[in-house]
């Protein structure tokens, strides 16, 4: 998908065979400014795929862990290869799977027209 000039990838459940199929059949068309990285950070990805992409900005949406069943999701070696994949010095890489460690108590107000003073 594109967006005037920012390109999305969602790659949705893929995984490292499927990635690299698509790395051999359309490597050129791959790169793009923000990916929805597969398979919520799974240890089942291609750095060859992660490479070809060359994220500025990857998403990981993750945050299936509970006490009866842990995933371990997103995984060290892809945040790393995504860090190291990206096109520039400082790569964004969001994690939804940090909310977990985020609580709001209290009234929250959503109106932030106060904000601009």
């Amino acid at each position: 998908m594109r967006a005037d000039d920012v390109r999305f990838l969602f790659a949705g459940d893929l995984n490292a065979e499927a990635e690299l199929d698509l790395v051999g059949r359309h490597r050129a068309q791959l790169q793009a400014e923000v990916l929805k990285v597969p398979h919520h950070g799974s240890a089942d990805f291609s750095t060859a795929f992660v490479g070809a992409v060359s994220p500025l900005v990857s998403v990981v949406s993750s945050g299936d862990e509970s006490a009866q069943k842990e995933f371990i999701h997103p995984r060290a070696s892809l945040v790393g290869a995504l860090g190291k994949s990206s096109r520039i010095d400082k790569p964004i890489v969001l994690v939804t799977e940090l909310v977990a460690f985020f609580s709001v108590r209290g009234y929250v107000d959503t109106d932030f027209h106060d904000m601009r003073k």
